[in-house]
């Protein structure tokens, strides 16, 4: 798709359009009120076209809703596949989508709770990592719940394969979300196609796509506004309601506690809104929070004892007094785009540089485009109160994402809103920047609602101002100008585990649950996968479970050295007394690793073992 010629684009975006389009219901139902558009019908009797009654075509019956969202589906993940699993179907075991540290941690994670349940031991603590203290996983990004639906596919591949699925389900998934809730609210089907890929195939979706499977897989976000809009509009009883939702609320806080918070507090500030917006209706949404605040209840009986670990958790310190402002989204970044996506990064490469944070969280940009569209539906349909609260409610999020500070090409300008926030309980966990998934869902919604009602309610002289392919050109040129870079490294990574853990040959040289120091360490490498690809066999005074070790481990200079591999004064003694204290058995460093470890643990054991691709030094 990316190598057609540019020519040959308007051409297939106007197939696109007329491929979707003709999937449209012939009949719409009048709605009973709330988000649901007013629909204008027919009246009378069809025109007879000359030649008599033979020209006449029998009306196009609209496909089953779940023939639809079938498609809907099918037509998600075959997008997936050939944006992301091309390069990596032919080896799902050897190689993975994204890159950097991350990837391997969730691997681990996939395979520790399945590990964990079948031998029963307490999944939340574990001693498998920053051995021998052990670390609480209810302070990490677990993915506890994917991690139990794909464990049989875990058990008979292994976690790098279950990993690729959860990568390339992660944007389908989330996609198909996003369509159901558009599909509510429009009744149309292309439009809610369209509406379901701009949040599914976002740039916060790329970003995330490179390693954090947790925060790319929110399909229950959508999911559950629209359980809350069905409420509001009458189709579900308040039981059905509560259950509903709190089945929701469960499958996310297993997912990403992350996103779960986030979640919460938007949900928060839509209600607020709502009231705002519709205010005779306030009654009904001030019910609604009860059932909702119910449905919290609820969800923490079977989330109990997760909760009790979260409490208990080891680590309070959030990501911002380390990063102060680092991980917000700069102003720029809302219409400049980064290497992540194809269209304009040459252009704008200079200015995408001066963006803070990583690549996996630059996800601002939205492109001029959608920008367009949302401004134009903000201007047309101002009078209604949907507009004012999903402009409202963009308006919000936007400004969140920027975060404490507005950042414009890299430079502080002024303070906003958010400094306010970033010191509040829980709220101080949040980065910024990925508040943008809800920027993306209200413009998603905003962009089916523009599609939706081309052809509705409007004269011949509206109709030739502002005709149907005009804005489906619009949303659909905003849409391809998200499409993932695929030349960027971040898609594709390969599997480097040392033979010694990956055929098993440490078992013939180390004693079971030995605790082994592994080169590169910690985030360094993926050390993490080769323990749970090795069975978790050994255990590692190391690990990737947060961005900071825990405090038993912080405070010793030689992490300086084992992280860098730059020697600190007196390192062979702080060494030693580090690995007398944390009881290690001995170190394996993967050969080629550069740094002074011949050196180092030379004094240790003057003649390591060569095997498999790793020098072990015994520990004495």
């Amino acid at each position: 798709m990316l190598g057609l010629p540019s020519f040959t684009w308007p051409n297939v975006l106007a197939l696109l359009s007329v491929v979707l389009r003709r999937w449209e219901d012939g009949a719409v139902q009048q709605p009973a009120g709330g988000l649901r558009e007013e629909r204008n019908r027919a009246t009378g009797p069809p025109s007879v076209p000359p030649g008599g009654l033979r020209r006449l075509r029998r009306p196009r019956s609209p496909a089953p809703a779940a023939v639809q969202a079938g498609a809907a589906l099918l037509l998600y993940a075959a997008t997936s596949i050939a944006l992301f699993g091309v390069p990596i179907l032919s080896g799902l075991s050897s190689r993975y989508v994204g890159w950097g540290a991350d990837p391997a941690s969730h691997m681990w994670f996939l395979a520790w709770w399945p590990h964990a349940i079948a031998h029963g031991t307490n999944p939340f603590i574990t001693h498998a990592v920053w051995a021998p203290s052990g670390y609480n996983l209810a302070d990490s990004t677990s993915i506890p719940g994917p991690s139990f639906v794909l464990a049989p596919i875990t058990a008979l591949a292994g976690p790098v394969v279950s990993y690729n699925l959860l990568a390339l389900a992660a944007p389908a998934l989330s996609a198909w979300g996003a369509y159901f809730l558009c599909r509510r609210i429009t009744r149309r089907f292309a439009a809610s196609v369209v509406g379901g890929y701009l949040f599914g195939f976002s740039t916060y979706e790329l970003g995330q796509l490179t390693g954090h499977p947790n925060l790319a897989l929110v399909p229950l976000v959508p999911v559950a506004v629209l359980v809350v809009l069905r409420r509001m509009e009458g189709d579900l009883g308040g039981r059905t309601f509560v259950w509903l939702l709190a089945l929701v609320l469960v499958g996310q806080f297993l997912t990403s506690t992350e996103v779960f918070l986030t979640m919460t507090m938007f949900g928060g500030v839509g209600l607020v809104l709502a009231v705002a917006c519709w205010w005779g209706r306030r009654a009904d949404l001030v019910r609604t929070a009860g059932l909702i605040g119910l449905a919290y209840l609820i969800a923490a009986v079977p989330l109990s004892p997760y909760l009790y670990y979260v409490a208990r958790s080891a680590s309070h310190t959030p990501i911002y007094s380390f990063y102060p402002s680092l991980f917000s989204t700069d102003a720029i970044n809302f219409v400049v785009p980064t290497p992540l996506t194809h269209f304009g990064i040459h252009r704008f490469e200079d200015v995408a540089r001066t963006f803070s944070g990583n690549i996996s969280e630059q996800t601002g940009y939205i492109g001029l485009p959608l920008a367009a569209s949302v401004l134009v539906f903000a201007v047309t349909r101002w009078k209604k109160a949907v507009t004012r609260f999903l402009v409202a409610m963009l308006a919000v999020v936007l400004v969140a994402s920027v975060g404490p500070t507005l950042r414009v090409k890299g430079s502080d300008v002024v303070t906003f809103p958010w400094r306010a926030f970033i010191h509040l309980p829980l709220v101080k966990y949040v980065l910024p920047s990925r508040l943008m998934m809800y920027a993306f869902l209200v413009v998603a919604v905003i962009a089916a609602l523009w599609l939706a009602e081309v052809g509705q309610g409007r004269g011949p002289r509206r109709a030739a101002i502002d005709p149907a392919w005009a804005r489906w050109a619009v949303v659909l040129m905003g849409a391809v100008l998200l499409l993932p870079n695929l030349s960027y490294p971040a898609w594709r990574s390969s599997i480097d585990t040392p033979a010694f853990f990956s055929q098993g040959l440490f078992r013939t040289r180390m004693p079971a649950g030995a605790n082994v120091l592994v080169i590169p360490y910690a985030d360094r490498g993926n050390s993490m996968l080769w323990q749970a690809q090795a069975g978790f066999a050994f255990s590692m005074p190391q690990g990737y479970v947060s961005v900071v070790p825990p405090p038993e481990f912080s405070r010793w200079p030689i992490l300086k050295t084992l992280y860098t591999g730059e020697l600190i004064p007196d390192a062979e003694r702080q060494l030693r007394a580090f690995l007398r204290d944390k009881r290690v058995d001995a170190i394996a460093v993967v050969k080629g690793q550069t740094g002074p470890w011949p050196e180092l643990f030379g004094s240790l054991d003057p003649s390591p073992e060569d095997l498999g691709g790793v020098l072990l030094y015994r520990v004495p």
